[in-house]
């Protein structure tokens, strides 16, 4: 889905999904109003942390708060995040 078709979700974000099937980075974003999945614009060869913190801040953008995240292994190239709201984006 495109960010700006998703405009919809921008309630605070509740957790986050993190994989890379075939070389691509995909997420899934959850929160009240439902879910949100795409691509992050990475190259293939980006490591785990910049490709969490690449969802972390687009997130933290898109929904104007600042986030703590527990993230986990859930399976090979899969993982999870619990979020907490920690404050407001600064713009």
């Amino acid at each position: 889905m495109n960010w700006d078709e998703a405009k919809p979700w921008r309630a605070p974000a509740k957790s986050l999904v993190l994989y890379c099937p075939k070389g691509r980075w995909r997420f899934a974003i959850y929160n009240e109003a439902g879910i949100v999945d795409g691509a992050l614009d990475l190259p293939p060869d980006v490591g785990l942390a910049e490709a969490r913190a690449t969802l972390l801040r687009r997130v933290e953008e898109e929904t104007g708060l600042t986030y703590t995240a527990a993230w986990r292994c859930n399976q090979p190239d899969w993982w999870s995040a619990d979020l907490t709201v920690i404050g407001v984006a600064s713009k």
